[in-house]
């Protein structure tokens, strides 16, 4: 028996870019998984709507792409995405398994759709 009244599984594809245009000089690896929230309900906990992702900006690439099949009947403080009061998704890059790093900020209010993640390549440590 199906629930017709569950919502389907968004897919949110996201543009991971580095920043100002610049080129990759070496293969970038990204990992990053997408969060649902309530805005209404503060700063609580998110909720995980996939498994993360990984993708390689190429070295001489400014950008790569990473889709993201999201479960929408994950809850958030009891809530599905389409009984949340004010419901939002966002990207996380995890930083301790990539080799780049935030240029601002993570990526907030992604509606089902696309979205831009501008980040820049991590520094290396003075030797």
């Amino acid at each position: 028996m199906t629930d017709n009244n569950r919502p389907p599984n968004i897919s949110v594809t996201v543009r991971v870019e580095l920043a100002d245009g610049e080129r990759a000089s070496s293969d970038q690896t990204v990992a990053c998984e997408l969060y649902l929230h309530d805005r209404r309900l503060g700063c609580g906990p998110p909720a995980s709507l996939c498994a993360e992702h990984t993708c390689t900006i190429f070295e001489g690439d400014a950008f790569a792409s990473m889709s993201f099949t999201s479960d929408m009947n994950v809850t958030h403080a009891g809530r599905r995405w389409d009984e949340m009061l004010e419901p939002e998704m966002y990207v996380s890059l995890d930083i301790s398994k990539s080799t780049v790093t935030y240029d601002s900020s993570p990526l907030f209010g992604i509606k089902p759709g696309d979205g831009n993640l501008v980040l820049k390549v991590k520094s290396k440590p003075a030797r």
